[in-house]
């Protein structure tokens, strides 16, 4: 069984749509459960992306305590593919209560002509600060630049053709598909997989 945990509705049921083309069976759930789901994917809608950060840490806690009782064989954290939410945060809440040290995330969905060039996130080619999600109510994008729209430290972009270190948050830099599922083949079980639904 895999374990999904989102930050909002939509973004748990683009997940669950992709399993469900693959044949896979899914139970979707909101917050934490109180049973074991009989499930392949086991997904946890938090809503946390509107709530202040001490409400989206809380039930992305508790969420997570959840999911490990289950005992998947690992969560993916689904994050919104342009960065908005409590991502950073929710990130080192999973690391530290997963024991693991880094994160591979992949936000870039290059089907919706979202990617990530030597770090510029970029939409149809236009810098991320440059378009109308700039203007978004409740996390206007300001910055282009993955790491600073991060602002974590130990945070870096990297490219396929690098190594990857193995602690901290690593960030992908993604053209296109077939990158896309070139980074899929670099995750190791010692990282968080994290991303957008591409």
């Amino acid at each position: 069984m895999i374990a999904v945990i989102a930050d909002d509705l939509t973004g748990a049921a683009e997940i669950a749509g992709i399993a469900l083309g693959y044949g896979l069976t899914v139970s979707m759930q909101m917050g934490p459960g109180d049973d074991c789901p009989q499930a392949d994917l086991i997904i946890v809608s938090t809503d946390a992306r509107s709530m202040p950060l001490e409400d989206a840490l809380r039930i992305t806690e508790a969420s997570l305590r959840w999911l490990k009782s289950l005992h998947p064989r690992f969560i993916f954290k689904k994050t919104d593919s342009l960065l908005r939410g409590h991502v950073r945060e929710e990130l080192f809440l999973q690391m530290e209560l997963s024991g693991l040290q880094g994160v591979l995330l992949i936000p870039a969905n290059p089907s919706l002509g979202r990617t990530i060039i030597e770090g510029q996130y970029l939409v149809h080619g236009v810098p991320l600060a440059d378009t109308s999600f700039a203007r978004d109510p409740e996390f206007p994008a300001k910055r282009s630049d993955v790491k600073e729209i991060l602002s974590a430290a130990g945070a870096v972009s990297v490219g396929l053709e690098q190594d990857i270190p193995s602690t901290g948050i690593k960030i992908g830099n993604v053209g296109s598909a077939s990158e896309m599922d070139a980074w899929a083949g670099r995750w190791t079980g010692d990282q968080i997989p994290a991303g957008g639904g591409d």
